[in-house]
């Protein structure tokens, strides 16, 4: 049974959104629309992008079974986290107050999610990102006034990685996937289709 899938990246130049059909394994491009921001509004990006997203959740070409959204790299920050210990119920547990201490806010302030990089015997790396909780509920609340509700939020530092299971990569060593952007570098160490390290910088582009 196919499945199309709605993707909408919220870029700091466009809104950017591709629709793909998914059938087994395979993804077949359906659309793709690019809807820029006005760079003369004095206006911040949660609501620069209401505009554009208006005009996608409008489009009847764009129409999709599910949303997966792509939240603004320079809006996330993140954290590795040595872990001694490898159950996965355990770090899901213990991941937010291990970067308590390490953040300037409190916990209660910010969303956080987290992916782990690697395992030894007894061991856990994990990279945690994190996000003010209150600015992305205005991102959150404006696709879901369009009806443009997200089964995937993911972040575009951690999206970027996903390239090395489409793309032709070493196989062997350490390499870097690189997005210059239009405001912020974002760049992945990999090695081999396992991610390492994340980082968005947030001047330059």
């Amino acid at each position: 049974m196919s499945q199309t899938i709605l993707g909408i990246d919220l870029g700091s130049y466009s809104v950017k959104a591709l629709r793909v059909s998914r059938h087994m394994q395979e993804l077949q491009i359906l659309d793709y629309i690019e809807e820029p921001l006005n760079p003369h509004a004095r206006l911040t990006h949660e609501e620069q992008v209401r505009g554009p997203l208006e005009k996608i959740a409008a489009n009847p070409a764009l129409k999709a079974d599910v949303v997966c959204v792509s939240f603004p790299g320079y809006h996330l920050s993140s954290r590795v986290v040595d872990l001694p210990f490898t159950s996965t119920k355990k770090i899901s547990q213990v991941i937010d107050f291990e970067i308590e201490g390490q953040i300037p806010f409190s916990i209660e302030e910010i969303l956080t999610d987290y992916c782990v990089l690697e395992h030894s015997a007894n061991q856990s790396r994990a990279l945690c990102v994190y996000t003010n909780e209150e600015l992305f509920k205005k991102y959150y609340d404006s696709l879901a006034a369009l009806h443009l509700d997200p089964k995937y939020f993911g972040a575009d530092i951690t999206d970027l990685p996903a390239i090395a299971q489409i793309a032709r990569v070493p196989t062997a060593g350490y390499y870097a996937i690189c997005d210059i952007g239009h405001s912020k570098p974002t760049g992945a160490i990999m090695k081999g289709k396992e991610l390492k390290y994340v980082r968005t910088i947030g001047v330059g582009g």
